[in-house]
């Protein structure tokens, strides 16, 4: 894959070849084509984040979902997941601004020896932490989607069954941080994808 080979190669230019004793110009230095893969990949996670976003809101609205408002079985009487639609909102605004270009903010330097730097690894670096904010941005879905489904009575689905592992329904009102961080770690480890 290229971007395989791109982010385990050298860009330095010339490339200095040691054991041949040679010294070659190179274009190892521009890796624009792989921080444009990186940042469309950012901008399609953020379309991903804003979707989540308003998926759960809709669980957690009885004109929508037919369930009590913000998921409590014990609705008017305490405040069930109404707090975690900021969480989530910000989760998405963090996510959208991560996902803006960063390529085309570069600025000559070395008095203009230096060659045009399109910032991969700082690309690479927001694509990560987009990539983590999401989680737990799907830990929060998730764990809404499976309160709705235990106010429903329905156990069946893997995912659901996934999210449970880890994460207790809500009764009584406590942190849900903790759940929501153990849950994306579950995610970023791969326990959804087989």
């Amino acid at each position: 894959m290229s971007i395989e080979a791109d982010l385990a190669g050298a860009g330095d230019s010339p490339a200095v070849l040691v054991a041949a004793g040679e010294l070659m110009s190179t274009v190892n230095f521009d890796t624009t084509a792989t921080s444009l893969a990186f940042e469309s990949l950012g901008l399609a996670l953020s379309h991903v984040a804003a979707i989540q976003v308003f998926r759960s809101a809709k669980l957690m609205s009885p004109g929508f979902s037919g369930l009590p408002r913000f998921l409590t079985p014990m609705a008017g009487a305490r405040t069930g997941f109404a707090t975690v639609q900021k969480t989530a909102s910000a989760l998405e605004a963090t996510i959208r601004h991560l996902a803006q270009p960063l390529g085309a903010l570069t600025a000559p330097v070395a008095d203009g020896v230096e060659d045009y730097a399109p910032m991969t690894p700082r690309v690479v670096e927001k694509t990560h932490d987009i990539v983590r904010h999401l989680a737990r941005l799907t830990a929060i879905e998730f764990v809404t989607a499976a309160q709705a489904i235990d106010l429903r009575g329905d156990r069946t689905a893997r995912a659901f069954a996934i999210v449970r592992r880890h994460v207790k329904r809500l009764a009584e009102d406590r942190p849900t941080g903790p759940d929501f961080e153990r849950l994306a770690d579950a995610i970023l480890a791969g326990a959804f994808a087989a």
